[in-house]
């Protein structure tokens, strides 16, 4: 039986996506790393962003949004576990989501946000991990990266995980709250529609992708796509650009050179049909605001397909697809047998691609024209 509906009723709302500049390169572009201020600093950005939001008093926005590495920024090609573990990452609670959670009880919020984390429980390890706060100030939810360029991915330790917040193995939790039922997804899992697809199937009604660079024609077909098929809300987030130098004058940090251009910009909020509702306007900093209509939502999902309005998951006929969406391709528990990787482009990851890609070609299945009678 299907679960009764915690929330009634949801009023449409204003969801937000923050395009800002961002200070996420960690180490500089002279190689040195910075720690506690660098996040202090972005910290300090997302609050007076979240605050102007509220200028003027009440506001109609109930879920706000931040990019990949919003907070302790992105390691560079060389950079060592052991640096991303001590300047980048960060611990989710810890003392930069209480900065958040603060913020989300001071103007009743939903914040979702993305970095680096430092687990308990991979001590030689890191994890990149997007996490949400309710206006109570409380981490409700906390997913981790699929396709990972660097560290480590559930799929890497798939034999032991746990997470943290459901305390089951749920690579893709949903949580349901009183804006609707919220689920994200970070950066390059754009590439993996089945993230989507399980969302869908356990009831997410919008999916936030936080993202650090994966903008442009195609990215915006896939995302849109993404919402189509799966009738669901879809939030991209990314940074206006990279503040790659700042000159101090003074107590103030004035940015000297930032890096826009094809990896940023490209926020905007998706329609459960695929229309975009709004997006932003370039690579400039700005506030991507759109109407979230829940209960539309939950209406047309209720409805069989019909003139491209009602629930394109009611027409999935899974048992044709099983014996293909079971296979092994990209290999489990690397870090489980391989141990921690030692930097970015680390041997050892090239050697699960080059596997993973044999998988594919070894598992194709064909039979020729001339086997025909």
């Amino acid at each position: 039986m299907p679960r009764e509906e915690k929330h009634k009723l949801i009023k449409p709302y204003v969801a937000c996506c923050v395009q800002a500049y961002v200070e996420n390169n960690n180490p500089s572009l002279k190689g040195g790393f910075e720690g506690d201020e660098l996040k202090k600093r972005n910290l300090e950005m997302m609050c007076d962003y979240i605050d102007s939001m509220f200028f003027h008093g009440e506001s109609a926005v109930k879920l706000v949004c931040f990019p990949e590495f919003g907070i302790g920024g992105m390691y560079a090609q060389k950079t060592k576990v052991e640096e991303v573990k001590k300047y980048e990452a960060i611990s989710i609670p810890g003392p930069e989501t209480d900065v958040l959670a603060a913020k989300a009880k001071q103007h009743a919020i939903y914040i979702a946000a993305c970095n680096h984390e430092n687990d308990p429980s991979l001590p030689d390890n890191f994890m990149n991990t997007a996490f949400i706060i309710n206006p109570k100030g409380k981490i409700i939810l906390k997913y981790r990266k699929v396709d990972t360029q660097f560290g480590c991915a559930p799929h890497d330790i798939h034999d032991k995980y746990i997470n943290p917040i459901t305390g089951t193995r749920d690579y893709f939790p949903v949580v349901d709250t009183e804006i609707g039922r919220l689920a994200c997804m970070i950066c390059a899992d754009v590439g993996s529609p089945e993230i989507p697809r399980v969302y869908a199937l356990k009831g997410a009604e919008v999916l936030m992708h936080l993202n650090g660079g994966h903008v442009g024609e195609i990215d915006h077909i896939k995302l849109r796509a993404r919402a189509a098929d799966n009738t669901i809300y879809v939030l991209t987030e990314n940074w206006a650009g990279s503040i790659l130098v700042n000159k101090k004058i003074g107590d103030t940090l004035i940015p000297l050179r930032i890096r826009t251009g094809k990896s940023s910009g490209g926020s905007m909020i998706i329609d459960p049909y695929g229309k975009i509702i709004a997006e932003s306007d370039g690579c400039t900093p700005q506030l991507v605001e759109g109407k979230i209509d829940i209960m539309y939502l939950r209406e047309k999902r209720g409805m069989w397909l019909k003139g491209g309005v009602g629930n394109y998951l009611a027409r999935r006929r899974a048992e044709m697809y099983t014996a293909y969406e079971s296979r092994t391709i990209f290999p489990p528990n690397g870090v489980l047998k391989a141990g921690s990787m030692k930097h970015a482009h680390d041997e050892t990851v090239t050697k699960r691609r080059n596997e993973a890609v044999q998988n594919i070609l070894n598992g194709y299945d064909y039979y020729s024209e001339d086997d025909v009678k």
